[in-house]
């Protein structure tokens, strides 16, 4: 579990230096209810969800990766307009 969060952050923060051109980067981290919720937004030049998947390996990595360690991962336009959100959703049992 470890391991994959490890890079799969390190991904992610790769993708975001990049490919996004952003300024701001904000990370939260939330557990509550053996459930652990990661949100990363960046306010970089992405405005078009369809346009993430188009290079390289980084997001494919990033699903695998995530569904090995049986959480779901979600990609959305970052609600300020452009940029990108990523929420990812562990349980995590005792």
């Amino acid at each position: 579990l470890y391991r994959d969060l490890k890079l799969i952050i390190y991904e992610i923060n790769q993708n975001i230096l990049k490919h996004s051109n952003a300024n701001n980067v904000s990370y939260s981290f939330q557990y509550l209810n053996s459930q652990l919720q990661i949100v990363i937004k960046d306010d970089g030049n992405l405005n078009n969800i369809k346009d993430i998947e188009k290079k390289g390996n980084g997001i494919t990595n990033i699903r695998k990766r995530v569904n090995r360690i049986k959480g779901g991962v979600d990609f959305q336009i970052n609600p300020i307009g452009n940029g990108l959100m990523i929420e990812i959703k562990l349980i995590l049992d005792k």
